[in-house]
């Protein structure tokens, strides 16, 4: 049973200190401060239920989402989402996401972002391949290509841009930042966009 405003009224005046400068008398300076802040702890006790049931996943959350994407690391990569609705379902994602190192993953993260892309390795010639096997250099050992299959808005560098501005710029700063985020740390990721050239 829930505590009223009454009952943390009584309990804040029986923490008081005994003595003539602290007055037990409900209708007191003290009493009536002390009676405001037990509205608060009774407000806060009515809704503990509601909030203990609702606020301990990310899916239902509505009080405490800002904390679960702050835990979560929400937003992330230029996905600002606009609705309450949206903003839970990006958690909720995030929560029960089982990240892995494994290439198929982030083929799968980038499809569930909205892209089409295919990740493909080159692994450098030993002694246990065939001998018709291609002579790879060790530099690309570590390296992934992703392929978009996707159309992606993309621009021209110009004179007027910094030397180290690559010659075509695409938009895809959210998939390179994922890809970023949830690759493998050693892997390096070149990107190719075969549909969005002129």
């Amino acid at each position: 049973m829930a505590m009223t405003d009454i009952d943390y009224c009584r309990a804040l005046m029986q923490l008081l200190p005994q003595g003539e400068a602290w007055p037990q008398d409900p209708d007191s300076t003290l009493g009536k401060l002390l009676h405001a802040l037990a509205d608060g702890f009774e407000r806060i006790d009515s809704q503990l239920d509601e909030i203990a049931t609702r606020e301990t996943l990310p899916r239902t959350a509505q009080q405490l989402l800002t904390d679960w994407e702050a835990c979560l690391g929400l937003p992330e990569c230029g996905d600002i989402s606009d609705t309450i609705e949206k903003r839970q379902m990006a958690a909720e994602a995030k929560f029960t996401m089982s990240a892995s190192l494994n290439l198929h993953f982030l083929e799968e993260l980038a499809l569930k972002h909205g892209y089409v892309v295919k990740i493909a390795q080159e692994f450098a010639h030993n002694c246990m391949r065939d001998c018709m096997y291609p002579l790879v250099p060790q530099t690309v050992r570590f390296t992934a290509y992703v392929t978009v299959y996707n159309q992606i808005d993309h621009y021209r560098a110009t004179c007027l841009d910094n030397c180290m501005t690559p010659l075509i710029v695409y938009e895809t700063g959210d998939l390179e930042c994922l890809f970023e985020r949830y690759g493998p740390a050693y892997e390096t990721f070149i990107y190719y966009y075969p549909d969005s050239e002129d």
